[in-house]
């Protein structure tokens, strides 16, 4: 945690903030995906941060194909899947699982203001060892943290878009004169 702190504090952009995370989770855990999915609106699920490709910046999710997903969004509550073979919920995608050699799921609500506005989600292969518990719950706690860097990331970029307003306004006004 103390690393993805130190990684994060030295940007106030959004989206070095969540492709940092989305990092340092993938290589802290050895993972086949970690990723970061943020909701402008209730049905509109963007794929922001990815570890496993980095230039995916802006991609609309399909949560009808990504029921774990679906039902943070729903829900707000975390999903851990200690294994994805086993999993009722997944049964419908199960052959793409198979395919993708997927074993242990979490899916981490990102909230602010008591809302869902995203999700961390990390998986690992089938070899790898499972989740936890205690990786649960270390993922919450990055969900919380990166809630908190968007909040104070939004800020300042709403702050410098201020700045520049108030500036083009004065040069306007002084080139009037």
């Amino acid at each position: 945690m103390v690393d993805i702190l130190q990684a994060i504090s030295g940007s106030l952009h959004f989206s070095e903030i969540v492709q940092i995370i989305a990092r340092k989770l993938g290589e802290t855990f050895g993972l086949d995906r970690s990723s970061i999915l943020l909701a402008s609106t209730s049905e509109d699920v963007r794929l922001v941060a990815s570890y496993e490709d980095p230039s995916i910046r802006n991609l609309m999710v399909d949560l009808s194909r990504y029921p774990e997903i679906e039902r943070v969004f729903g829900s707000g509550e975390t999903v851990f899947i200690a294994d994805a073979a086993d999993e009722p919920m997944l049964e419908g995608i199960q052959p793409l699982l198979d395919l993708r050699n997927v074993r242990s799921i979490v899916v981490a609500p990102i909230r602010w203001r008591g809302q869902v506005i995203g999700a961390i989600v990390v998986r690992t292969e089938r070899d790898a060892p499972p989740f936890s518990e205690r990786d649960v719950q270390f993922l919450q706690a990055i969900a919380s943290l990166t809630a908190t860097a968007l909040r104070n990331a939004h800020r300042v970029e709403s702050m410098m878009r201020a700045i520049e307003v108030s500036a083009t306004l004065r040069a306007g006004v002084g080139a009037a004169s």
